[in-house]
């Protein structure tokens, strides 16, 4: 599941609608769900996921603690969280019990 709460014409130099088409045609593009227009902190979810990717969208968060939320929203579906961003967010996370940095990805696993 693939979700912005943007709608499919932002962006460039592809919208997000253009990226989902192409990502559509990929060999996994059939196992992806896209939403658009979702603002997550509505989302629900009865089933479970592998990993949670919020990719270069720490920096769109208004205050540390409304990324520690959607942390704490996505413990009930999973425990572990990649972050794909090109700067380093330990300072909103230094309450995750295991983090390791790798090069622009960040991934957080909490048990």
């Amino acid at each position: 599941m693939c979700s912005d709460i943007a709608s499919p014409d932002c962006g460039a130099p592809l919208t997000l609608g253009q990226a989902t088409e192409r990502i559509k045609k990929s060999p996994l593009g059939e196992r992806i769900d896209f939403h658009f227009k979702m603002d997550f902190d509505f989302f629900e979810s009865t089933i479970p996921f592998d990993v949670a990717v919020l990719s270069h969208g720490s920096w769109y968060f208004k205050q540390q603690e409304d990324l520690l939320n959607y942390f704490k929203k996505l413990a009930d579906w999973q425990n572990i969280y990649v972050l794909q961003n090109g700067t380093s967010i330990l300072p909103a996370l230094r309450n995750v019990p295991i983090f390791v940095q790798f090069p622009f990805w960040h991934c957080i696993q909490t048990s």
